[in-house]
This record gives C-alpha cells, structure tokens and sequence, in this order.
C-alpha cells in the first residue's frame, strides 16, 4: 500500500510539471490579433506599374537583363559600386538605382544573440527548470527513503 502511494505521488508531480511547463508556454507568447476594418485601410499599397523599359547605359539591354547596368565595363557581381552614382553598394539605400536620387543608407541590424548569448539572457525558462530538477530530486530522495524501510 505504501508504494502504491509513492508511485501516485511520483506520476502527480510529473503531471503537474508538465501542465506547468504547457501553461508556461502558452502564456509566453502573444494571441494575434483580428484586423478590424477600420486598421484594414491603413495597409493598402497601390502601386504604378509602368511598361517603360529603362536602359540607363544606352547598350540596347534593359537594365533587368544587364549583368553591366552602369557601363562601366566591370559585370555586376564584382562592381563595387552597381549603379554608377559614386556611393559604394554597401553604403548605397538601393546600390541598382539609376535614378540618381539615393535615400538614406538604411540601419544595419545588430549582430543576432548566439548560442553562446541564450544563457546570458534572462529567460523564463530557467525557474521552470529549475522547479523540474528540484521535484526530480524529490521523488528520488522519496523513492530512495522508501526502499530503505
């Protein structure tokens, strides 16, 4: 009789683990949200499609096709400056337009966390495993008890 309870005591904790860890999960991340028709609207893009083909090097190739687009003689791939308007591609907002007319360099993002960073950052992970080890080593210390007497 003494084992059937610390056998029920065992499959208790585990069940109750794992609904922690399912609970734990479900409350971290963020439900969706509909799209009302008033938020719809503030999305819509309308864009001009023109037929106009652009040749900016005047070779006969529209610039699409063109592995040179600025005639520079250097092929695409290994320009260091695509467009010919003086700003390096890495520097350049959009290093294949001709326009001339160059936005702001868009912010380069930040270097992503790695494996090595996951520890480093607060997690809510942490205190649930935590409380997983600790009731493992609660049942073993009872099961361990138990097969002394």
């Amino acid at each position: 009789m003494r084992r059937d309870k610390v056998i029920r005591l065992g499959a208790i904790v585990i069940v109750l683990a794992l609904l922690l860890s399912l609970l734990a999960g479900a409350f971290s991340v963020a439900p969706a949200q509909a799209a009302t028709v008033a938020d719809s609207a503030k999305f819509v893009q309308v864009f001009q499609v023109t037929s106009e083909i652009v040749d900016t090097d005047g070779d006969g190739i529209e610039n699409n096709k063109d592995p040179d687009i600025d005639g520079d003689g250097l092929v695409n791939g290994k320009d260091p400056d695509i467009d010919g308007d003086g700003i390096e591609n890495f520097e350049d907002a959009d290093p294949v337009d001709t326009t001339d007319i160059d936005s702001k360099s868009p912010n380069k993002p930040d270097r992503p966390a790695g494996v090595g960073d996951i520890i480093e950052q607060p997690s809510t992970w942490l205190p649930i495993l935590f409380f997983l080890v600790l009731s493992a080593a609660i049942s073993a210390w009872l099961l361990a008890k138990r097969r002394k007497k």
